[in-house]
């Protein structure tokens, strides 16, 4: 399916606008011109990315917060713990129940096993 002739139109004039400017914008338009016309095509092309901008803000967040931790092994302390609660998130672990279980168990529990006690194990332990 081609571009409708009206939002094509639209596009000519903001091309033609652009390199009136002598904007150095030649080779990205066809481009530009080919990504519309699969939008328009098919309605199972979002026009945006917000689902990726959404699963990645915490990611962000705790970059900025790295900069005020303290110290190096403070900021990798805090992207460990970062990086545990976002794998309880994914498996659908509550991230306070699987923190306090690990603290009661991780003094006894044996280190050869550790990983048993990471979120991901944790809820098929927790599920038996």
């Amino acid at each position: 399916m081609l571009i409708p002739p009206c939002l094509f139109r639209r596009f000519e004039l903001a091309c033609e606008y652009l390199l009136a400017d002598n904007l150095k914008l030649g080779t990205p338009i066809p481009l530009l011109l080919l990504e519309l016309q699969a939008y328009c095509a098919d309605g199972r092309i979002n026009i945006d990315n917000n689902l990726v901008e959404n699963s990645i803000r915490p990611l962000a967040l705790g970059r900025k917060n790295y900069l005020f931790a303290g110290s190096h092994d403070a900021a990798q302390r805090i992207a460990m713990m970062y990086s545990f609660f976002a794998t309880c998130k994914k498996n659908d672990v509550n991230p306070i129940q699987w923190l306090k279980a690990v603290l009661d168990k991780i003094a006894e529990h044996p280190i050869n096993r550790i990983e048993e006690l990471l979120p991901g194990k944790w809820c098929e332990e927790e599920a038996k």
